[in-house]
């Protein structure tokens, strides 16, 4: 219950911070964010805030809380430094209570940063 309390918290974090008005989320986003991790994110100290006001994982978590059954889907490169940053940022999604069992992570990208995308089952 505690831990549902905490992702409903998290989820309205990020849509009040996005600008949402809408009080009714969409069955289905109609177009499914790719969001791109550059390699400046992790030049700079990480904490849950700079998570949450993170610009470039917004539209991706946002469609996560928004779309129920979805996947949040982590792609990384095949490096020692991409597999190490993928799993860095699903636990700081997981301690800002999304789903653990709804954040995977996916190496063998030919993209140099990491990618998050929502997958639907």
């Amino acid at each position: 219950m505690k831990n549902k309390r905490l992702a409903v918290m998290v989820g309205l974090l990020f849509i009040a911070s996005a600008g949402a008005t809408e009080t009714t989320p969409p069955a289905a986003p109609v177009n499914t964010p790719v969001c791109s991790i550059d390699n400046s994110f992790w030049q700079t100290p990480r904490s849950g805030a700079a998570i949450l006001a993170n610009q470039a994982l917004r539209p991706c978590v946002n469609a996560l809380l928004e779309t129920p059954g979805s996947l949040l889907l982590i792609t990384a490169p095949d490096t020692d430094d991409a597999s190490i940053q993928a799993n860095e940022l699903r636990q700081w999604l997981l301690a800002l209570a999304l789903p653990a069992n709804r954040v995977r992570i996916q190496t063998g990208s030919v993209n140099p940063n990491l990618q998050l995308e929502l997958q639907h089952d």
